[in-house]
């Protein structure tokens, strides 16, 4: 099959929602379909935080294009297009045309049926891109939607006359697997994504961590994340800027607990990555990492509740086999839940049929 899918602007730092389309796209072209991304770069959108003109930004792109992805190893048999606009000219004919965000549904909607049967993939409620009313619109468009959780697919559903098709992400256990035996880690070391937005409560955890500290003195915090180091970091948590794949294996596996304290999550994909490597999970109760995440497999806290973070962490510590347990049985109950190559075959089947 000929195969397009359109994504927004070409990114250097490493993106959850990238990454699974991505993973995608290697496993099509490596079963011989025919790949080719477009990268819809938007005047006013496009690297608006430089005062540089439009065509200079548009040349970044296409050296970022040429260049490839940094932080992700993808297939280079998928071609890479740049386009401004998303319409039937900028556009080859394929079999199976793919929208990835809500910003393009429309767009890709609305083009001829040469360009393939369509589909929506749809990774979260883009409400921080559009109105909820409008976002709720796009699902009604008609096209194929698919749906990455339990909880989008309600949400869509309702909207839409077709139903929906869930596909759990898939975790490729090649990458992400137990190297450090659960048992053999330092029971107070503890790994976290850091954000800087603030539902993705970093402030909190890093002050539920400090308390745990206060407590624990032995404790130590790798933290990853793509933004820049936050200031005033204590020297007991170290940052890791932009972690590769072999770098985040390694994270994952010297820590024995991860902490997760968001408001709010379409997936939660790093936390069923620590669950992968062998870590423990204390995280707050979202929607998207219920996913995979539940009272047998984890400890599950109120969001924003910076004392319960801190009791959970401290659980783990001062009982080590509590917390080799609960580990141990997130591995067993989540790995065989997002298993990789069965999220790639079920994507692969949609876009055939």
């Amino acid at each position: 099959m000929k195969i397009n899918i359109v994504i927004n602007e070409p990114i250097r730092l490493a993106s959850g929602g990238y990454k699974i389309i991505y993973q995608y796209a290697n496993f099509l072209v490596k079963n011989n379909h025919e790949v080719t991304i477009y990268y819809r770069c938007r005047k006013n959108v496009l690297y608006s935080n430089y005062k540089i003109p439009f065509w200079a930004k548009m040349i970044i792109s296409k050296i970022l294009m040429y260049q490839g992805v940094i932080w992700f190893n993808v297939d280079r048999r998928i071609k890479s297009r740049i386009i401004t606009t998303i319409t039937n000219q900028n556009i080859a004919d394929g079999d199976a045309i793919v929208a990835t965000a809500v910003d393009t549904a429309v767009e890709v909607c609305a083009l001829s049926a040469t360009k393939g049967r369509k589909y929506y993939f749809i990774q979260g409620f883009e409400d921080w891109v559009l109105d909820e009313a409008e976002v709720r619109k796009t699902y009604s468009l008609g096209m194929n939607n698919i749906v990455i959780a339990k909880w989008l697919k309600v949400i869509v559903d309702n909207e839409s006359k077709r139903e929906s098709l869930y596909i759990p992400n898939g975790i490729d256990k090649k990458i992400f697997y137990v190297k450090k035996p659960i048992e053999l880690r330092r029971s107070a070391t503890v790994a976290m994504l850091y954000h800087p937005q603030q539902y993705k409560g970093s402030a909190e955890a890093i002050e539920a961590l400090k308390r745990v500290k206060e407590v624990h003195d032995s404790l130590h915090v790798e933290m990853f994340g793509i933004a820049d180091q936050p200031i005033d970091l204590p020297e007991w948590i170290s940052y890791t800027k932009s972690a590769t794949q072999e770098q985040l294996l390694n994270i994952y596996n010297s820590s024995s607990i991860f902490l997760c304290a968001s408001h709010a999550e379409g997936f939660g994909l790093t936390g069923a990555e620590s669950i992968f490597c062998g870590c423990a999970l204390v995280t707050t109760d979202t929607l998207g990492v219920r996913e995979y995440a539940d009272e047998n497999n984890s400890l599950i806290c109120k969001p924003s509740d910076v004392e319960a973070l801190t009791r959970a962490i401290c659980f783990f510590i001062e009982n080590n086999e509590f917390r080799i347990k609960i580990a141990r049985r997130g591995c067993n109950s989540v790995t065989p839940l997002l298993d990789y190559d069965k999220a790639c075959q079920s994507f692969e089947t949609a876009l055939s049929n």
